[in-house]
């Protein structure tokens, strides 16, 4: 699931993680069809429409919400109850989700996932993250705390001017080639510190990979932060095995 980015030059400095090429790329939240940024009722017509074979702007990539490997009325149910608020495993099949399952905030925020291309910081990317900690080893199944410090006082006025500023939750190798796929959280708090729950699949498998937060603001995409994951591969344990006799019958 390894992907190169040839031409770009990859620093390691001060605990982030600098890609220094050109301009962010964009891409498309999962679920939503009509390109509007948020999943509505629209959406989930459009992917119903999908699965009926209908005419709608769906591709397996955007409307499979379940990663099952089509798209069916599960899918589009799913966005409808999403866009109803009453809660719906939204997973696009991307690369990034053979890693992370999900990301939310302590207060429950959960992530958008968006697909595609993860977005890339430029050359002169601001340093607004600090180093990220939490349990550096990965379960399958499990979750981790991950605390995310960032420059509350040089972003202050720039999220008060831009109600559409995020922080960025990218994974990537552990030599920064970033995976396909990124989550999105809401950037508003002003505390220095986002505290995230980070969900991993039950098909992790066992590559070592970055965890990547970045912030999003007035359309400037700060350097990554990085805190390196290695799954705990479990052990095969003893084989127990319960035995039960019986005296043999009396023989007269």
């Amino acid at each position: 699931m390894e992907r190169s980015m040839d031409g770009v030059l990859e620093v390691l400095c001060g605990g982030a993680l600098l890609l220094m090429t050109g301009a962010p790329l964009w891409a498309q939240v999962c679920g939503d069809p009509d390109g509007s940024g948020t999943l509505t009722v629209t959406d989930g017509v459009q992917v119903l429409r999908g699965a009926a074979g209908l005419s709608s702007g769906c591709s397996e990539q955007i409307c499979d919400v379940d990663s099952s490997g089509h798209v069916d009325v599960t899918d589009g149910v799913a966005v409808l109850r999403v866009a109803a608020n009453l809660g719906a495993t939204i997973t696009c099949n991307t690369e990034v989700s053979g890693f992370v399952d999900s990301v939310e905030t302590s207060d429950g925020t959960r992530g958008t996932l968006e697909v595609g291309a993860a977005p890339i910081p430029g050359p002169s990317a601001p340093s607004t993250i600090g180093t990220p900690t939490g349990n550096g080893n990965a379960t399958a199944g499990g979750s981790n705390t991950v605390n995310v410090p960032f420059n509350a006082e040089a972003l202050a006025a720039a999220i008060a001017a831009d109600s559409n500023a995020v922080l960025v939750f990218a994974v990537a190798d552990p030599q920064g080639n970033l995976f396909d796929g990124f989550y999105e959280l809401p950037l508003s708090a002003l505390s220095g510190q986002i505290t995230l729950n980070v969900s991993f699949p039950q098909n992790l498998g066992t590559q070592s990979f970055l965890l990547c937060p970045a912030t999003l603001v007035n359309g400037v995409l700060s350097q990554y932060g990085i805190l390196r994951q290695s799954p705990i591969v479990g052990a095969a344990g003893p084989v127990q095995m319960s035995l039960s006799f019986q005296p043999a019958p009396e023989i007269d």
